[in-house]
């Protein structure tokens, strides 16, 4: 089993990311999957958007290519998906963050889904729509025939969401500024600047220039695992 969250997955998911003020400040996009509505941590205001009711051309031509393996590799992703899938599901996940954001977030939202149909979670009409039409377009791609989990799967999954909501706090922590937006059922996006040269001494001392946002990130989990 492999376990996904490396410093190159969340710079690509941080591919909007401006620099404001040269060198001194850092704004990072990226997304969160949740597995249910509500759950957030945010220091800031959260938007809502609308969810389109039909699989967009690129979600629709990505999903099509996918071929079912029984044998296929089960992976856990930290993020964006803070859960776990199989290799024949996403087997290149820095392809799949460079999809356009219409057909990115519609497969997202359906790993989401997949999420509340393990968990026993009753969807909303318009979430049992989406899978519905998907799954009717699409009856044999790999994330439709993966309903329900083995006890280690299980085990997996609800150890994955742990750690992701602990991942996802460790971001928050460091964010100078935060906002949340509900792109779409189950998916969340973050909108976090970090202040590039905070001081770290003693008031007074001179301003010093510390490691990016995401390389502090590892930084407290690596500690926090010692």
């Amino acid at each position: 089993m492999k376990v996904l969250l490396s410093d190159s997955i969340i710079r690509c998911q941080g591919k909007k990311r401006n620099h404001l003020c040269r060198s001194s400040r850092e704004l990072c996009n990226f997304y969160v999957v949740r597995p249910s509505a509500g759950v957030c941590f945010t220091k800031g205001p959260i938007m809502n958007s609308e969810t389109p009711a039909m699989l967009s051309e690129t979600a629709l031509a990505y999903l099509s290519a996918l071929t079912y393996r029984p044998a296929a590799e089960r992976q856990t992703c930290f993020l964006p998906l803070g859960g776990i899938y199989w290799d024949d599901e996403i087997p290149d996940i820095q392809q799949l963050m460079r999809l356009p954001e219409d057909g990115l977030l519609q497969i997202l939202q359906l790993f989401s889904i997949r999420y509340r149909i393990w968990q026993g979670t009753p969807q909303s009409e318009d979430d049992q729509a989406i899978w519905d039409h998907s799954r009717s377009q699409l009856p044999e791609c790999p994330i439709f025939r993966r309903v329900q989990l083995s006890a280690d799967d299980q085990l997996a999954q609800d150890t994955a969401l742990r750690s992701s909501d602990e991942i996802t706090e460790a971001l928050f922590a460091e964010a100078d500024q935060l906002s949340v937006s509900e792109k779409c059922s189950g998916v969340q996006e973050f909108s976090a600047t970090f202040d590039l040269r905070k001081c770290n001494g003693p008031a007074g001392s001179p301003t010093v220039r510390i490691k990016p946002w995401w390389a502090r990130v590892f930084r407290r989990r690596n500690a926090s695992e010692a």
